[in-house]
Parts: C-alpha cells; structure tokens; sequence
C-alpha cells in the first residue's frame, strides 16, 4: 500500500523531499503546504499547495502524515515549531 503524505516546505528541500518520499519509499505526497502568506503558486507539478492553517480540514491526520522540509534558516527552531504545531493538530 503508498503511504500518503503531506509535505510542510515549498522550496528546493520540499521537492526533493518529494523525489526521495516517492521514489525511495513508495509515498505519494498528496499536498505540499506552507503558512497561507507564502503561497506564491497553486501547484508545484501537478501537486497542489493547501495552507497550513486549514490543512487538517483538507486532509485527515489519521490518514496523512507530514515531513518538516525547511531551509537551513534558523532550521532547528523552525522545525520544532512546526513539528509540535502539525502533532497537536493530529
């Protein structure tokens, strides 16, 4: 069975994340997301951007998991951030 899966990251870390997911371990990555004001596009190939902010009202948390794709830019504090966000929200 593909493992589906969200990923939280738009950059060049975030579509490598999805190569590898895909490629590497058979996930199909349904969504990328990122906090509503930095959406700057629709899709990223033919994989949709959803905003953070309403994520678990598009996509289950007992049916998706999430990776944490972030730049090096303050990375441990973000990630963190993030990552406690996404878990308490399922």
């Amino acid at each position: 069975m593909i493992e589906k899966i969200l990923i939280f990251g738009t950059g060049l870390i975030g579509e490598l994340a999805e190569y590898y997911l895909r490629k590497d371990y058979n996930m199909k990555v349904e969504a990328y997301t990122v906090d509503s004001n930095y959406i700057k596009e629709e899709k990223i190939s033919s994989i949709p951007i959803v905003e953070f902010e309403n994520i678990e009202k598009r996509f289950s948390p007992d049916k998706y998991r999430m990776f944490i794709a972030l730049s090096y830019n303050n990375l441990n504090i973000l990630r963190e951030e993030k990552y406690k966000e996404a878990k308490k929200r399922g």
